[in-house]
């Protein structure tokens, strides 16, 4: 998503020598995205993830096979120690290990960005909730780190409020298509209903004369989306309730499209959809 918004960004990651590992390597090429600071694994698999979604899109059941991050290790990225010492933002995810998250805050001093991923991977960042300038979290999360279930304002904003109070600068709790809460330390949290355009089934007409049925939008993405948009969005200096409202914006864009991330993301588009994001402070 961030190579959507115009945001140039290198990867240090891992992938497998399979052939998804292949497809990664030309989608980057294609994006451009640079991978030259990852490293291939012949004998590995390149990470996977399969989600069923319902009529309207929403998650019914995930599987992931996420291994071959355990490669990811402290000493594995002590190597790549120059890119992620002169990155202007690091973003991680939930995938690595505890270890090579506690790295990562212990030898970067700039602006973390973390996508808390899964209830079982979520808690490996509570020991350094300080370090985090921004955190980006689902319902899911939200229970496995605060005991708060994110489902609608009140206790998103609950949730908010507990990962502030316990050192994370800013907080973007998605409660899905209830809404989301953005809190920034010292300056309050606003709650922001998420504008869907009305998710419906299309009639597809197939070759053989036959009609089907396809759910059109989905939820998968859109806290990831959101993490880009809020990259994007401290690179521009917005302020804080633009910072908030773009990337909502963002979200609610993806959740309308079939793809992880929508189609036909931009910068300008996500502003044009801003104008409908509303605060409730």
């Amino acid at each position: 998503a961030l190579e959507r918004m115009n945001t140039r960004a290198s990867l240090v990651s891992v992938y497998g020598g399979d052939h998804n590992g292949e497809l990664f390597k030309i989608d980057a090429s294609v994006n451009g995205l640079d991978i030259g600071y990852s490293k291939q694994l012949p004998d590995a698999m390149t990470a996977s993830y399969m989600y069923v979604g319902d009529a309207s899109g929403q998650r019914l059941l995930a599987l992931d096979d996420m291994s071959i991050y355990d490669y990811m290790t402290p000493d594995f990225l002590r190597e790549r120690i120059s890119i992620i010492e002169n990155a202007d933002i690091v973003a991680l995810d939930t995938n690595i290990s505890q270890k090579s998250f506690e790295w990562v805050c212990d030898n970067y001093k700039k602006p973390i960005m973390v996508r808390a991923i899964t209830d079982a991977k979520a808690p490996r960042i509570l020991s350094r909730l300080n370090c985090i300038d921004t955190l980006v979290l689902d319902t899911a999360e939200s229970q496995a780190l605060t005991g708060i279930c994110a489902v609608d304002e009140r206790s998103a904003v609950q949730c908010a409020k507990a990962l502030l109070k316990r050192g994370v600068k800013r907080v973007f709790v998605n409660s899905g298509r209830e809404g989301v809460a953005y809190g920034i330390l010292g300056e309050g949290i606003a709650f922001y209903p998420v504008p869907l355009r009305r998710v419906q089934r299309m009639i597809v007409s197939r070759g053989n004369g036959s009609e089907g049925a396809k759910a059109v939008g989905n939820d998968n993405g859109s806290s990831d989306t959101a993490t880009a948009a809020l990259i994007y969005a401290r690179y521009n200096h917005f302020d804080n309730s633009k910072t908030g409202r773009f990337a909502v914006a963002a979200a609610a864009l993806n959740m309308e499209s079939v793809e992880a991330v929508h189609e036909a993301m931009t910068p300008e588009l996500v502003e044009e959809r801003m104008q409908s994001i509303h605060e409730r402070a």
